[in-house]
């Protein structure tokens, strides 16, 4: 046999996702199609009333502001690691606000957009009261009646009452869990849609074979990759060469879109697309592209080894100076000096953060958390066993998968 190893040319061509993505999205699903972002009838889906604009602005700025008090207070007040996805969070509160409130739900460390979605008052629930500024800083400070009763301090909790559920630490092993609650969903003929993040790391490990399955069993599942372009400290390059990664979709027979993750509006209207798909009884995967733009914790000196210019070059494309943008006409995305470009931003950020009373609501969230008291000793044997039994989780299953 003739040696090949080397004369091989790559199948796919070199991808740039700065480049690639500017005014449009890939979809992916059969032969590779590519729509022009203005011309697309996906971009029909996309909010254009003032009050949904002005709620995904807020979503985002109040997301932010939430992450930047949690930086002072910690380790001061806070224990243990902090998160941060600053830059992500068009893709979190973009999908939470195109997808219904009573879907299940599955974030990661860096999507508090969707708690904050859907924590507010006008999305939607009114008889569900629930303070997520309160429980999200209660939930730091390691309090009693913190969601995780102080067991847990940052990111390892769920709120039952929202169809948010924790998130695992072995990322990418919520795939099979969401896997599950779609199964769930399909079984109750419910029509939900589960809906699951994990990071582009993720799609490297063996859970990610989980929309394979749910291909096959057809079930409502919607996978968004927050692709940041960073697993730890491992680029995307390193670790694959299915990039973008919603080619992956091709090998499980589902629909795959890559979008622009700092622009909002292209990430509401996809996912709404995407949950159309889904609810038709085929899984739809999401690649969301950002950049992170902090290390993988808050202990991280990321600045040793992420380069500064592609730090510079996604901070243009940040996703609340592009909302901004659409509805002030400010800060100018076309800077040329990135800290002039900054300066505008958090300038527009502060005066909208006052205007939108979003520094209040938080520091009085955090006023509460602290006069909230502390776990005890004893309490740390509590909420390990559940309580219903063997017998009852029999009982309940649906009669037909009975034997």
């Amino acid at each position: 046999m003739t040696p090949t190893a080397g004369k091989i040319k790559p199948f796919f061509k070199e991808f740039d996702y700065l480049e690639d993505l500017k005014e449009h999205f890939i979809e992916v699903a059969g032969p590779n199609q590519i729509y022009l972002r203005e011309k697309s009838e996906l971009m029909e889906l996309a909010p254009k009333d003032t009050e949904t604009l002005l709620f995904l602005l807020r979503s985002m700025l109040i997301t932010r502001r939430a992450e930047e008090k949690v930086r002072k207070l910690w380790p001061k007040e806070i224990p243990g690691s902090i998160f941060f996805g600053r830059g992500n969070e068009a893709t979190s509160c973009g999908v939470t606000a195109a997808i219904c409130y009573e879907d299940p739900l599955f974030p990661l460390h860096r999507d508090l957009g969707c708690d904050f979605v859907r924590g507010a008052g006008a999305f939607r629930r009114e008889d569900i009261p629930v303070n997520l500024a309160k429980l999200y800083f209660a939930q730091h400070m390691s309090k009693k009646d913190s969601p995780c009763r102080g067991r847990d301090g940052n990111i390892h909790w769920g709120i039952p009452t929202m169809n948010r559920y924790p998130m695992i630490s072995h990322l990418g092993t919520n795939i099979p869990i969401a896997g599950g609650a779609a199964l769930a969903e399909k079984t109750k003929k419910s029509g939900l849609v589960a809906v699951t993040f994990l990071g582009d790391g993720a799609t490297s490990a063996s859970d990610f074979q989980a929309p394979n399955q749910a291909a096959a069993w057809k079930l409502p599942l919607i996978v968004i990759i927050d692709n940041n372009q960073w697993a730890y400290r491992t680029t995307l390059k390193e670790q694959t060469e299915a990039i973008p990664l919603s080619r992956k979709a091709e090998a499980f027979g589902i629909h795959g879109f890559t979008v622009d993750g700092t622009d909002i509006l292209t990430v509401y209207a996809v996912t709404k697309k995407a949950h159309e798909i889904a609810l038709g009884g085929r899984p739809v995967l999401i690649e969301s592209v950002t950049y992170r733009m902090a290390g993988h914790s808050e202990y991280d000196p990321f600045q040793k080894y992420v380069p500064k210019e592609d730090l510079d070059r996604w901070h243009r494309r940040d996703p609340i100076a592009r909302l901004t943008n659409s509805i002030y006409g400010e800060p100018s995305l076309t800077e040329e000096n990135i800290e002039d470009f900054d300066r505008k931003l958090r300038e527009i950020k502060t005066r909208l953060e006052k205007e939108m009373n979003i520094e209040q609501e938080l520091d009085e969230a955090i006023e509460w958390a602290r006069n909230l008291p502390d776990p005890e000793p004893s309490d740390s044997y509590g909420g390990i066993f559940a309580n219903p039994t063997a017998q009852n989780f029999l009982d309940n299953l649906p009669k037909d998968w009975r034997r």
